[in-house]
């Protein structure tokens, strides 16, 4: 998993960003695995989570405040206004990325941001982020 703990270069917290949603249901990954892997990121020294949530979100956001937040794992919650916004928010504090095969998650490795992009009903053979830094993960049964 791509974990930046500190961005040596500006000396910036390491923030984890999820977008955990998409377009589509079945391309959401549970919310209990965005949990786990904020856990891991906190636990290995990452200093905060950030969720970003879009207007195709409105369904999964319930479930995943209450799983976070059962979880006892601190996080805040962003809904930038617009495409504009969301690159500069993503730019300015995420130094690890984690989201579905989404257009954010896109965004994210276009910034050269560590990115770790989650394929369940898409294909990442053709559907991958495009960067040095995008891990893969399959969640495809």
């Amino acid at each position: 998993r791509p974990v930046h703990l500190e961005d040596h270069a500006t000396g910036k917290p390491a923030v984890l960003w999820i977008h955990p949603g998409s377009g589509a249901a079945a391309k959401n990954a549970d919310p209990e695995w965005f949990v786990t892997s904020a856990k891991q990121f906190l636990a290995q020294g990452g200093t905060s989570v950030t969720i970003s949530l879009g207007p195709a979100d409105e369904a999964v956001t319930p479930l995943l405040t209450k799983c976070f937040t059962d979880a006892g794992v601190p996080f805040k919650v962003v809904q930038p206004s617009d495409v504009t916004a969301l690159r500069t928010a993503l730019a300015s504090s995420a130094t690890t990325f984690v989201g579905n095969d989404t257009g954010v998650t896109h965004l994210a490795a276009a910034l050269a941001i560590p990115t770790e992009a989650v394929f369940l009903a898409t294909n990442p053979d053709i559907w991958s982020p495009v960067g040095e830094m995008v891990t893969i993960t399959n969640l495809k049964t």
